[in-house]
């Protein structure tokens, strides 16, 4: 059994890989410091990488996030607001 990763930044939310096998091999962690916004190319190049776990994370993960994230206050209100429309329209 391999060891539990650990968050390195903080704040963060843990994001266990029950109930979300189909994205994760392992726990993992949404490091909550601010909003980082990918270009086209990123995302396709990550999409085009060998053995790069994609798809959804569950509905439960996705309603504690919603949950969680008023409290993240790294993360301006506007962005908060913002990310919690995008995920409720998932519940």
């Amino acid at each position: 059994m391999s060891p539990r990763p650990k968050a390195v930044w903080k704040p963060h939310f843990p994001v266990p890989d029950v109930g979300n096998e189909h994205c994760l091999d392992h726990d993992s962690f949404l490091e909550l410091r601010g909003i980082i916004e990918y270009d086209d190319y990123s995302i396709d190049s990550a999409l085009d990488e060998p053995g790069n776990h994609l798809g959804q994370l569950s509905r439960g993960t996705i309603a504690r996030l919603v949950e969680h994230l008023p409290t993240a206050r790294n993360i301006a209100k506007v962005e908060r607001d913002r990310i919690i429309k995008s995920l409720s329209t998932l519940l």
